[in-house]
């Protein structure tokens, strides 16, 4: 069983349609809690497979990590170096040269990540090209 900190926390991040920054839970779950059980609460729930965390690098906000529910599958988000928001591009463009690249090195690929990163359409998209 989970502490109600940790089930508050796993609520958040699987109700949430976008990354969430450990700030952004704090900000919605924290209450009298100190910001490093937030952090410890994310670490265990990540260690279980819950949730998954990566990094993302913001010219703006600098390197932050951001949390998503397990249960969405496997996907990959774009981030809007403007406002800061993200949109589930979806299926994982990786995938299909996965096995030449395990292939070629004879390598076994266990996990990937990568984000892509520019202006939404509401920030200019790409009428800035």
């Amino acid at each position: 069983a989970f502490s109600p900190l940790r089930q508050n926390i796993l609520d958040f991040v699987e109700r949430s349609v976008s990354p969430q920054s450990a700030h952004d839970i704090f900000d919605a779950i924290g209450g009298n809690t100190a910001f490093s059980t937030v952090y410890r609460a994310l670490w265990f729930l990540e260690e279980k497979e819950l949730i998954e965390g990566f990094f993302l690098s913001c010219a703006e906000c600098g390197n932050e990590r951001y949390y998503i529910s397990r249960a969405i599958g496997h996907v990959h988000f774009f981030h809007c170096e403007k406002c800061h928001s993200f949109i589930n591009i979806g299926e994982c463009f990786f995938e299909p040269v996965r096995k030449s690249i395990e292939k070629k090195y004879n390598i076994s690929v266990k996990h990937h990540s990568f984000h892509i990163s520019g202006l939404c359409p509401d920030c200019g998209g790409r009428n800035h090209e």
